[in-house]
């Protein structure tokens, strides 16, 4: 499936470029092809970090818990999905009769802006939908009860969503870079 992606990607991006000028083929092809080679980032990255997270320490567990919580979690999927989005469409949208400078600029600042908008709301909703929902469930007492500090707990639940946050940073840093340079 991953291939699959990363040859649409491709493919997209080499179509776009063969046709000279801007026609609404190349566009529909260049936003999927983009979207599709960000999800592949985003899913090598996912896995790569799931790898990490299976060690035996007690802040590891937690961590990989939370991490993997989050993603099973509906509003972590909506802010990837519209992360996804709106970085790959942003290039075919935004100031399409200006200059190139000034269309650059604006895909920068729009797509920085709402990169750092979307991880931070997903940051304090996952945070707080993952802790609160172990205490309404009431799971936290079977967690707390075992041989791990307080302070470990926290810092598993605090690692847990950087690591997530650092994915989606990566991965959207290397597709507005992507889409800047091309």
């Amino acid at each position: 499936m991953l291939g699959g992606l990363m040859l649409i990607g491709v493919g997209a991006v080499v179509v776009s470029g063969m046709s000279g000028r801007a026609g609404a083929l190349a566009r529909w092809m260049g936003l999927f092809g983009s979207a599709a080679l960000i999800t592949a980032g985003f899913l090598v990255g996912y896995q790569l970090i799931e790898w990490v997270l299976r060690g035996r320490s007690a802040v590891l567990g937690v961590a990989h818990t939370v991490y993997r919580e989050a993603m099973r979690m509906k509003v972590a999927v909506v802010f990837v999905t519209l992360e996804i989005v709106i970085v790959a469409g942003l290039p075919f949208v935004v100031g399409l009769g200006q200059p190139l400078q000034y269309r650059v600029q604006q895909f920068l600042a729009y797509s920085l802006g709402m990169t750092t908008l979307l991880l931070a709301l997903m940051t304090i909703f996952v945070s707080c939908a993952t802790l609160s929902g172990e205490i309404e469930q009431k799971q936290i007492f079977t967690v707390i009860t075992k041989p791990i500090h307080r302070a470990k707990y926290l810092f598993g639940k605090w690692l847990g969503i950087v690591l997530l946050d650092a994915l989606l940073l990566v991965v959207a840093g290397g597709a507005i870079w992507g889409m800047t340079t091309y």
